[in-house]
């Protein structure tokens, strides 16, 4: 092998690793956004689901407190 094509062997490739790496990343970027987005909806939906059982249990418990006071 002749020393010139050991170089172009031996040397690394910018374009290449560029490309690897866009590759890679738009697609992690992209399915990131895809699950803050279900999460944030479902958050959401289930937000005021909790708030009204968070105020069911607290009215029971003074309830309670009422009845052994």
């Amino acid at each position: 092998m002749s020393p010139s094509a050991m170089r172009r062997k031996l040397k690394p490739k910018p374009k290449r690793w560029l490309v690897n790496g866009i590759a890679l990343t738009i697609p992690l970027v992209a399915t990131l956004l895809v699950v803050l987005v279900v999460l944030e909806f479902v958050l959401g939906i289930l937000s005021p689901v909790v708030e009204g059982m968070i105020r069911i249990s607290r009215r029971q418990y003074q309830k309670r407190l009422a009845v052994h006071t």
